[in-house]
């Protein structure tokens, strides 16, 4: 996955990611798949809180793109190896 600021520097796009749409996560508010603004015309959402476990394996804290990106890749790997 990449993701790419470009010009929108300072602004949090959503781009290549799913969004969450949880409505009961506990660190929903420091999630960048929940706090993101979404892509204009395509975007992705999935609501990836396990209330089973109280935890989110796809959890991507707040951060610098670098960081974002690896989280995203290693979510994404995780989940189609749990297929």
């Amino acid at each position: 996955m990449y993701c790419h600021f470009g010009q929108f520097q300072n602004r949090k796009i959503m781009t290549d990611y799913t969004m969450c749409t949880t409505k009961i996560c506990p660190i929903k508010k420091s999630c960048y798949r929940f706090t993101a603004e979404p892509e204009k015309y395509w975007q992705s959402y999935n609501d990836f809180y396990d209330a089973d476990i109280n935890d989110c394996k796809y959890y991507i804290k707040e951060t610098n793109e670098v960081e974002v990106t690896q989280k995203a890749v290693q979510a994404v790997s995780h989940f189609f190896r749990n297929l």
